[in-house]
Formats: C-alpha cells, structure tokens, sequence
C-alpha cells in the first residue's frame, strides 16, 4: 500500500505550528524583541497578541475615541517594527505600553471632554484630569501596571506616580459621585 492509497493520518497532516519558526513556541519577550530587531513579522504578530490588548486599553483610556485608540496602538507597532534599537526600556510588554501612552497622548492633545465618545467611559473620565495625571491612572488601571512599572514607563519618580494616582483616584471618585446622584 502506498502512501496515496492509505487514509492520511494526524502525523501526515502538517499542523500550523510546523510552519512557524523554531523560535517560536518558546519565546520569551526578550526573544521577541530580537526578532522584531531583525525584522521578523511574525514576532511582531505574536507580541500583538501578547500585549496589543493592553495597549488598546490604555490608549483607548487616554484618548476616549476607539478610533484613535486603534490609530495610536497601529502606530506604535508599526514604530517598533522600523525601528525596536531606539527604545531603551527593559521589557516588551514596558516599551509598548510607553509607546502607546505618547501616541495616544499625542492623539488625544487639543480635544475638549466633549468631543470625546460615550463609549470609552473610562477615557471620558480620564479626559478631565492633567495629561500626565490622566496617563498614571491609564497606565495603572487599564494598563495593570504596578507603580515601579508606571515609573520605568514614565520617568516619573515613585512619589510624583503616588500623588498623580492620588489626585487621580480623588477626581475619578468624584465622578462616581456625580454620577451615583444623576441616577438616584
């Protein structure tokens, strides 16, 4: 019997996986970052699906508009695909996130609280506050990063990130207030 004469069985089958490269399936972010330095797309692929999520949150905190969230994280991968020599922080996931948060901030500059949508609440709340306040609060809450990442991603020292989220808690907490009353 031959080859062709037999039913085809799960080992003859090539499997997506066989197609990736070999680094692949055990690539640390570090790893990533050295394919995306020479230039291989599909690590770029795969530190979207690793980290894009958090980067559309925090963009989409920062700017309000889900379009401009989507512009600012395609703009910031796009960014570390020319170029990932010219960002000087210790972790993928820390280099995207920062990228992100000046991209957004950058989109977001100009635009009033209303001309922001309905949709990104939490950017609509954000929207009021000081930039840099505005991006502690993104970065910590739809980024989840701990107050020393929020201090590597920003160049904030510990205590300006401590009374940013402070002053951010407090301005955010009084728009649950105010929104608690509209509604009883």
């Amino acid at each position: 019997m031959t080859v062709i004469d037999r039913p085809l069985r799960r080992s003859d089958r090539k499997r997506a996986t066989d197609r990736r490269p070999e680094w692949w399936p055990l690539s640390s972010d570090a790893d990533l970052w050295d394919q995306i330095d020479h230039r291989e797309l599909d690590a770029l692929t795969e530190a979207f699906r690793r980290h894009g999520q958090a980067a559309y949150a925090v963009a989409l905190a920062i700017t309000a508009d889900p379009e401009l969230a989507q512009h600012a994280v395609t703009t910031t991968f796009g960014r570390l695909f020319a170029d990932a020599r010219g960002i000087a922080l210790d972790t993928l996931r820390l280099a995207i996130l920062a990228a992100v948060r000046r991209s957004a901030g950058q989109l977001a500059e100009g635009r009033s609280p209303s001309d922001r949508t309905g949709d990104a609440r939490l950017g609509t709340v954000l929207g009021g506050l000081a930039p840099d306040v505005r991006d502690v609060l993104a970065l910590a809450i739809a980024g989840r990063c701990g107050s020393a990442d929020i201090v590597a991603i920003t160049g904030y020292d510990r205590a300006t990130v401590h009374r940013h989220m402070r002053v951010g808690l407090h301005h955010v907490g009084a728009a649950l207030d105010r929104g608690a009353k509209g509604h009883s």
